[in-house]
């Protein structure tokens, strides 16, 4: 799981080479996608998960060459997955399992 998040994430901060390559400031480009400065800063340093309209007007406006991937993971499907292994753990430790 975590490999692809940080996969993820570093794909995410292609953008800030991108623009650094066009000479452009994040301010201005989320100006230009209407976007949220912070949140295209945090987008871009892989601490927030780009919206599906985010991603798309990214990858028009670069001309198909950023493209922002979504997280896989949501907060939930890890609690899930964590809770049911320990509920796994727990019964084979106690025999239940085995």
């Amino acid at each position: 799981m975590n490999e692809n998040y940080l996969n993820e994430a570093r794909e995410n901060r292609k953008l800030k080479a991108f623009l650094a390559d066009i000479d452009m400031t994040a301010k201005d480009f989320s100006k230009l996608i209407g976007c949220d400065n912070r949140y295209l800063s945090r987008v871009m340093n892989g601490h927030a998960k780009p919206g599906k309209r985010l991603s798309k007007d990214v990858e028009d406006l670069t001309d198909g060459k950023v493209r922002l991937l979504e997280h896989k993971y949501k907060a939930t499907d890890i609690a899930r997955k964590y809770r049911k292994n320990k509920c796994i753990n727990q019964q084979i430790r106690s025999g239940q399992l085995g």
